[in-house]
């Protein structure tokens, strides 16, 4: 009787998840970039976002990062965020580099988000859309 119970349960949890595909809009949206030793990751709904993380692959000192908004040319680039220091952390083998922020802002449709390290190279970018 329980195996019973437990295929009519799977069915049924199937049978939700296909009705309601539109039940995945309320989980948040997140993407990254990798550009050389650099990773930008961004998290948030729609054209909102909540957080940003920069990370490095390497641990240099006095490494910082900032996070700028660039609209299409060189000459429309505004600071989204000020530079921080970053903090190292090591997870087994690998040891890198990050800093977080708390962003809570709303972007146009459009606007690239990137990365900047005063130490490692590379400059990932995100494009924030609908």
């Amino acid at each position: 009787m329980q195996p019973l119970a437990i295929k009519s349960a799977v069915t049924a949890a199937a049978a939700v998840l296909l009705l309601a595909p539109s039940a995945s809009a309320a989980v948040p949206m997140s993407a990254n970039d990798t550009n050389e030793e650099v990773t930008i990751s961004v998290k948030g709904r729609g054209l909102h976002v909540d957080t940003i993380t920069v990370t490095s692959r390497k641990q240099r000192t006095h490494e910082a990062f900032r996070v700028y908004r660039h609209t299409g040319s060189s000459a429309s680039q505004s600071n989204v965020t000020r530079w921080k220091r970053a903090r190292f952390h090591n997870a087994g083998m690998t040891r890198f580099a990050a800093a977080s922020w708390k962003v809570n802002r709303t972007f146009p449709h459009g606007t690239w988000l990137c990365a900047m390290a005063k130490q490692s190279s590379g400059s990932p970018c995100i494009r924030v859309h609908r």
